[in-house]
């Protein structure tokens, strides 16, 4: 009793073939499950979802105002920043030069 060679190749072929629809039919199974859920999904939620698309405008609107509002704010911020040092500055020259006059006098006085 001998097994021919073809016979035996044929053998694994149709055994690799069932494990392949087995396969097959498992992946279609979970993918009809997952299309199941996708479609429930989107039945209870597709007012929500035309609604969101619908104000996306408005908020793409809403965020280059704001975009425009922190760049005037940031422009007026530099601008006082720059201002209370240029006070300062000016305000150390002042104590300086009064420093430099107090200096003066005593010196006046002492003598």
């Amino acid at each position: 009793m001998y097994i021919e060679v073809s016979t035996l190749c044929y053998g694994i072929l149709m055994i690799l073939a069932v494990v392949t629809l087995v396969y097959l039919i498992l992946c279609l199974s979970k993918l009809n499950s997952l299309l199941k859920q996708i479609s429930v999904f989107w039945n209870e939620n597709s007012g929500k979802i035309s609604d969101a698309a619908k104000s996306m405008p408005v908020i793409a609107n809403n965020a280059v105002e704001v975009s425009e509002n922190l760049k005037t704010t940031s422009d007026v911020i530099i601008e006082a920043t720059s201002t209370a040092i240029d006070t300062k500055e000016d305000i150390s020259n002042y104590l300086e030069t009064i420093k430099d006059i107090l200096k003066i006098v005593r010196s006046v006085w002492l003598k």
